[in-house]
């Protein structure tokens, strides 16, 4: 009966530290479970929030842009429409990549507005505004007869486009065909009146 309690007495430590052990890797694992948990809840939620600021980010940027622009301030249009370039969602692309051909146009960073056109056209080579965009370009680049082109194709899918009339003015200009120009011009201006460019073009004629 001694040997028997002081057996007992002799495996109470081991027990308990078996015990505690056990309880010690228990509340571990628990915890361990729950930042598993946490991880895979965070991510979902950067997976479901992310694209959606990152495109509402993107949405300021293009109206940053345009303000810009509109304000005469081509250099900071440009850096704001690039930004957007890189976050907008995919029906504001187009008018991101515009926005950057236009404003490198203004700051007579043509190899770029070139680029930007190029690539504008290769996403949407049906788009009349996207053909007359890559006409500028051209022209900025020397390239008037490609140019003249672009303004033609433009036109032929959209009568009405101002910016196509206006780039087919300072075609028809250059080749002292001034009468012609000036009706262009004039079609540019009716469509557009607030284009400062048109403008430009209607007193240079």
């Amino acid at each position: 009966m001694r040997g028997t309690q002081a057996k007992s007495r002799h495996d109470t430590p081991d027990s308990a530290a078996a015990c505690s052990g056990a309880g010690a890797r228990s509340t571990f694992a628990v915890r361990l479970a729950a930042i598993a948990a946490g991880v895979v809840a965070a991510t979902l939620v950067i997976e479901a929030v992310t694209p959606q600021s990152h495109s509402q980010a993107g949405a300021v940027q293009l109206q940053l842009g345009d303000e810009f622009y509109a304000e005469g301030r081509y250099r900071d249009a440009l850096e704001a429409y690039q930004k957007a370039l890189t976050s907008v969602g995919s029906d504001d692309v187009r008018s991101a990549r515009s926005g950057v051909v236009q404003s490198a146009l203004r700051i007579a960073e043509f190899d770029l507005a070139r680029r930007e056109a190029e690539a504008l056209v290769k996403s949407a080579p049906l788009a009349p505004h996207a053909r007359a965009l890559y006409g500028d370009a051209l022209w900025a680049a020397g390239l008037f007869d490609e140019a003249e082109e672009q303004y033609r194709d433009a036109l032929s899918s959209a009568s009405d486009l101002a910016r196509g009339h206006q780039g087919m003015a300072k075609s028809l200009a250059a080749r002292s065909r001034l009468q012609e120009a000036m009706v262009e011009a004039q079609t540019a201006l009716r469509l557009s009146p607030r284009d400062l460019e048109v403008h430009h073009t209607v007193g240079t004629i």
